[in-house]
């Protein structure tokens, strides 16, 4: 279960993030009005999440997988441009989830 609400969490926060980015450069308040219930539900299915991982792992799954995918919507949606060290850091991020992640048994 926790992987269900991760990835509801992740759609959540990605949708909301998204939002405010467009709410910021249109300024159309209905954009902001959604993005915010987006973050609401964000901490809802965070608290259900928190059920099922110690909150060290699932905070730092969920944290690093939005800190990856945030750049890569901005990249391919947005058209914003990374850097190479950026890119390395995204990178180190996905390197550290996966070890967070591996199997200890």
């Amino acid at each position: 279960m926790f992987w269900f609400y991760l990835g509801i969490v992740l759609v959540f926060d990605l949708v909301g993030v998204s939002l405010a980015k467009k709410y910021a450069m249109i300024q159309e308040w209905p954009l902001l009005a959604v993005a915010m219930a987006c973050f609401v539900l964000v901490i809802w299915f965070l608290t259900k999440m928190f059920q099922y991982e110690n909150f060290a792992i699932g905070n730092a799954v969920w944290y690093g997988t939005a800190m990856i995918v945030v750049p890569l919507i901005g990249v391919f949606y947005f058209g914003d441009k990374l850097s190479l060290l950026q890119w390395i850091g995204i990178f180190a991020i996905l390197f550290g989830i996966l070890l967070i992640e591996w199997p200890t048994k």
